[in-house]
């Protein structure tokens, strides 16, 4: 049945002038819209029929039930825009504080602890080169240390276990296949977390310092040292050593402790 030409709810009641209306419960709105010269009429017989009426009860329910959900729809709202803008403040100020803590590491030296022939200074791992003109494609060396922070010897060790060399933002890798490697592994530098095919550089990029300043590759027995021998290098006032991991409790602790300063 319709009511004014449109197609009405399940609900309908006599009307003087018209035979039958059909009045859709909870949207009065289609009822003005469609029938605004008889809208007074029905409303009004509505209102004036007896409380037992069951249309004008369940009608009456209605409507105060989506008085009710508006309400609570725009209350609720209103308390989450007067919190939200505090606590959004403060969870972005605890994610930035961390990722700063953690990017903005000090750079410093990766220094053994022993200076062996060089009590000057010591030796620092380094990258074949100098500065303007690195090999980061080669395998890395121990070098006696500068006096101050280069791109060649400048180091950070990050909260995931990595070394990286911030001029080239690149990581110690120790050489190996898959994500396993053996003793007298060179070490190499790429990129941060990389993986590739035989070569998941991740695993082989994550060392730990333990309580004996030894600097041990995750998950296994090897620990970053420096060889037997020294040499110069293409000045007679610098010299160098093989870099390269060996199993940590049979290399003697003069070339497998170290330690990161900041000359």
């Amino acid at each position: 049945m319709t009511c004014c030409g449109l197609a009405c709810g399940p609900f309908w009641m006599p009307c003087e002038g018209i035979s039958t209306v059909r009045i859709h419960r909870g949207e009065p709105a289609l009822v003005v819209a469609a029938c605004k010269h008889q809208v007074n009429l029905i409303w009004r017989r509505l209102v004036d029929a007896p409380k037992s009426n069951t249309l004008v009860r369940e009608h009456s329910k209605t409507r105060r039930s989506h008085r009710r959900r508006k309400r609570k729809t725009v209350a609720k709202p209103s308390k989450i825009r007067s919190i939200a803008p505090g606590v959004l403040a403060a969870l972005i100020g605890l994610s930035s504080t961390v990722a700063q803590a953690a990017e903005t590491a000090s750079p410093s030296h990766l220094r053994l602890v022993d200076r062996l022939d060089r009590p000057q200074d010591g030796y620092c791992v380094d990258i074949l080169g100098t500065p303007g003109f690195l090999r980061p494609d080669l395998p890395l060396f121990a070098h006696n240390c500068k006096r101050g922070l280069t791109s060649d010897s400048a180091v950070v060790f990050t909260e995931k276990g990595q070394i990286q060399f911030p001029a080239v933002n690149l990581c110690i890798t120790v050489a190996g296949v898959n994500s396993g490697a053996l003793p007298g592994a060179s070490l190499l530098l790429r990129g941060c977390g990389e993986a590739t095919p035989f070569f998941e550089t991740d695993r082989l990029q994550r060392f730990s310092l333990d309580e004996d300043s030894r600097l041990k590759l995750n998950g296994t027995d090897l620990c970053l040292t420096v060889g037997t021998r020294s040499a110069t290098t293409y000045s007679s006032a610098d010299v160098w050593r093989a870099l390269f991991v060996d199993e940590c409790k049979k290399v003697d602790a003069s070339r497998v402790k170290w330690e990161f300063v900041v000359p």
